[in-house]
């Protein structure tokens, strides 16, 4: 048994926990009052304890969950609901009284004081409560001022508080999207973010809400799409990531071998997340075969964020649109480690992986079958992919673009100085994330050069044999003269 705290941050990180926890119910058949379905078959395997706390009446179980907002209306409304009433507890919530106002530099510097110690307090409490903790599963948003600002800060203090010990933190991030945005500011709150992760976080899924929409379109059949809708494809995949911690199977898999596996340089550690089948509950998909799962995960349209990449071009093409670092599949349901391993090698043989990476892929394999809400069409088996891509450079030259357009005329620059940040923080900031672009191109660069060898070697190759052949073809010429005289 290996427990997990959840932190839910931010006005996003709360929907989406939210969300994430009836996705989790589900699964084990527990009620809204906390109360376990007698009704329900229970899996011999399942492990309660991973995710819930075992509360003072038998048979009754409270989330192992953390809510933090400076704004206290969003855990007010959770915590007035039939959910707050019997399942979340009061003790394990954190609210202040004002906003952050889409502002990092006020989370982080001006309302952190105020939450940041009963959140470390109530944080605490919670690991006290686990016999064996394994890690922190957090959720926030990038572009709001307490997801970007106070989580930021709230990662320097668990540093502190965990020091010398190695705790995992799995961070779940909505990402600005391309085309869309909830906040002017935001190119500045998500750098600052992504600047301050850059040392300190773990591994970071990625998530946009375009990408997302694109998905509930095309696969669910909702022109307008909802937050709700795009809360249950992250929570799918929490759920997927955290299935071998609560059910065993033929090949669990533990947080701390995801960043073994997706994470080949401090620095990269954004992996981007993509998942099948996601259908309409009139259109389940029950026979989909293992093999068509696994590549319709590695089909661009399918994934949870937006980047110049497709799974489908040509051998000289794919220096062009980036290479798959790393891969984590997440198997759930019927399925035999035989057919994994089958698919995987057909995987392989289609899709291009870094040279120096050759097996590139971790698999897990999870016995027990998602539980889809009432949005999504049920399913006996489910993949979900997390990759490690080349591609995510695109995301962040758009969000250094972005960053420049504002920044150049110092547009809103003085709400972030007035807050307790320095204007020298916003220079740092970005040529850290230059930094980063810069990382993702030498991976690039060294796989043209690669390419570029294998080319030389092939021209050389085709040369000699040319150069052979023409030499045959001299002697031939000199045998028949020989004969004729």
């Amino acid at each position: 048994m290996r427990e997990c705290v959840t932190i839910l941050i931010g006005q996003a990180g709360i929907q989406i926990g939210d969300t994430f926890w009836d996705v989790i119910r589900a699964e084990h058949g527990i009620e809204t009052d906390g109360q376990i379905d007698n009704q329900r078959n229970r899996n011999e395997n399942e492990i309660l304890d991973t995710m819930f706390n075992e509360a003072s009446r038998t048979g009754y179980y409270v989330p192992r969950t953390v809510m933090v907002d400076n704004d206290p209306s969003v855990i007010d409304q959770i915590l007035s609901g039939p959910k707050g009433k019997n399942l979340f507890s009061s003790r394990m919530t954190v609210t202040g009284n004002e906003d952050a106002a889409n502002n990092f530099s006020r989370g982080f510097y001006t309302l952190s004081s105020k939450i940041l110690p009963p959140t470390i307090d109530v944080i605490r409490k919670s690991v006290e409560l686990c016999d064996s903790f394994q890690g922190f599963l957090m959720f926030n948003s990038f572009g709001g001022g307490t997801g970007s600002g106070f989580s930021a800060r709230l990662i320097d203090q668990l540093e502190t508080m965990f020091n010398g010990d190695r705790i995992q933190r799995l961070e779940f991030n909505v990402f600005p999207s391309p085309r869309l945005s909830t906040a002017i500011v935001e190119p500045y709150n998500a750098l600052f973010r992504a600047h301050h992760s850059l040392a300190r976080s773990n591994c970071m899924f990625l998530f946009d809400n375009e990408a997302c929409y694109e998905i509930c379109r095309r696969q669910l059949d909702v022109e307008r799409a909802h937050y709700s809708h795009i809360n249950q494809l992250i929570s799918l995949v929490a759920s997927s990531v955290t299935a071998s911690t609560r059910f065993s199977g033929p090949l669990n898999v533990d947080l701390a071998e995801f960043e073994t596996n997706l994470v080949p340089y401090p620095r990269i550690h954004f992996p981007s997340a993509s998942y099948a089948p996601i259908s309409t509950p009139c259109c389940q998909s029950f026979n989909q075969s293992i093999k068509t799962l696994t590549q319709a995960c590695f089909e661009s349209r399918n994934r949870m964020i937006k980047f110049n990449s497709s799974s489908k071009i040509q051998y000289k093409q794919q220096r062009e649109n980036g290479k798959y670092i790393t891969s984590c599949l997440l198997y759930r349901g019927d399925c035999t480690p035989k057919e994994v391993n089958q698919a995987m090698v057909d995987l392989k043989q289609q899709e291009h992986f870094v040279h120096w990476s050759p097996a590139g892929m971790k698999c897990g394999i999870a016995s027990e079958p998602p539980k889809m809400l009432e949005d999504i069409g049920q399913t006996n088996r489910a993949v979900c992919a997390l990759s490690n891509h080349t591609g995510m450079v695109e995301c962040w030259r758009l969000l250094c673009r972005k960053f420049d357009l504002m920044y150049n005329k110092r547009a809103f620059v003085h709400w972030y100085v007035s807050e307790g940040m320095e204007e020298m923080e916003f220079n740092e900031a970005r040529e850290d994330l230059e930094c980063l672009i810069d990382d993702y191109m030498e991976i690039e660069h060294s796989e043209t050069a690669s390419f570029d060898t294998m080319d030389n070697n092939m021209t050389m190759k085709n040369g000699e044999m040319n150069n052979h052949n023409n030499n045959d073809n001299d002697n031939d010429d000199e045998k028949s003269i020989y004969i004729q005289s």
